[in-house]
């Protein structure tokens, strides 16, 4: 059996995975490494103890990387490597869940020579540089990232185009670079069996938060020019009270939720006729692979990893960042809907494929079984 240490995403724990409505999305994937045989570990950064009682987390290890008292920061201390010597001691590999937190699982490989597996779902140095982050932060996070990459015995990320991206940057060794897209449970697929049948108002969904990079702007803006039309976003954050706001000036049809759990946004996505992306940029982006699993009819803009899994025309639509073309395409989709059935079943086809829980479970194990025949 392979016991492996996952280290949370900085500032990060399980309180606030159940906050967001993502706690069963994320363990979902441990629970079927752990049904793989592999005995999981989390170190967390919840502020106490675990208060939270679900079967998925009963065969899950918990720890908590505490609170540095003096600089109020979190981090990988002298006292919590004591604290946690036994837990750390009898692990075969440690492995970050994103990039931001890297350093601590790093910290702890060293301290306990453990081989090192650096995963990223997204580069977070360059989701700061498009956030337009000082200079001085830019170079300490790639100075993190950098560091434990070149240690790690392997890195893990999400699409060729950041493995690509990494390689460059950090010149690293391509063999151990591996893409493991982001798992999709099955309960998505299941979603794209559900018959969709036209109805009066076209509804059309968004699935993030309340944040520049997505783009709620230009989407807003075009969907009440839709006429008949009732649009949802499932999600919080800092543009959530000015979006309602908007959407109360244009006396629009919508529903906004600041938080729904992951296991029942198949509902949402099987009764969608569109679903809607406009971000900025992306890294792979789990909602859009989600919409396409459970069978929607997806419209995304161009953007950095927006439109990466989208073939245009065949399972969805990429169209420029342009409100008269979002205008277009929607008015399309409403009147075939034979292409959206079309595209609604080429795009679960296609992530079914290649990014079902079962594939990315079998891409990760081999990882793993990897590194312990070498360490």
């Amino acid at each position: 059996m392979i016991k492996l240490g996952v280290f949370f995403t900085k500032n990060v724990g399980l309180e606030i995975w159940q906050r967001d409505g993502i706690l069963s999305r994320e363990v979902a994937f441990y629970n079927a490494l752990e049904d793989r045989g592999v005995d999981v570990s989390f170190f967390t950064y919840d502020q106490k103890r675990f208060s939270i009682e679900s079967p998925m987390l009963a065969n899950i290890k918990c720890e908590r990387i505490q609170q540095n008292i003096f600089n109020r920061n979190f981090v990988f201390n002298f006292l919590d490597k004591s604290r946690l010597k036994s837990s750390l001691a009898e692990l075969d590999i440690i492995r970050s869940n994103q990039f931001y937190g890297a350093k601590e699982a790093l910290s702890a490989a060293r301290n306990f020579k453990k081989p090192l597996i650096v995963r990223g779902g997204y580069v977070y140095s360059r989701f700061a540089l498009w956030q337009g982050k000082s200079q001085g932060v830019l170079k300490s996070l790639e100075a993190e990232e950098r560091e434990s990459m070149d240690y790690a015995s392997a890195v893990i990320v999400t699409t060729s185009s950041m493995k690509d991206y990494i390689v460059r940057k950090y010149n690293l060794d391509r063999d151990k670079v591996y893409v493991i897209g982001n798992a999709i449970p099955d309960i998505f697929f299941k979603a794209a069996e559900v018959e969709r049948r036209p109805k009066r108002l076209c509804d059309i969904l968004a699935v993030g938060r309340h944040h520049p990079q997505k783009g709620y702007d230009l989407l807003l803006d075009t969907v009440r020019d839709v006429p008949d039309s009732r649009l949802t976003i499932l999600g919080s954050g800092p543009d959530y009270a000015n979006n309602i706001k908007f959407a109360k000036r244009y006396n629009m049809r919508f529903e906004f939720k600041e938080r729904i759990d992951n296991h029942l946004l198949p509902n949402y996505l099987s009764s969608t006729d569109i679903y809607l992306m406009t971000s900025h940029y992306e890294g792979h982006p789990k909602s859009l692979l989600e919409a396409m699993a459970a069978g929607c009819a997806c419209i995304v803009t161009e953007g950095q990893g927006v439109s990466d899994e989208i073939k245009n025309r065949k399972t969805g639509i990429v169209v420029p960042r342009d409100k008269d073309a979002l205008l277009n395409a929607i008015d399309e989709l409403r009147n075939d809907p034979e292409l959206c059935r079309e595209l609604g079943i080429n795009a679960s086809n296609y992530i079914q494929e290649r990014y079902s829980l079962k594939e990315s479970i079998s891409l990760e194990l081999a990882v793993y079984e990897d590194i312990v025949k070498k360490h």
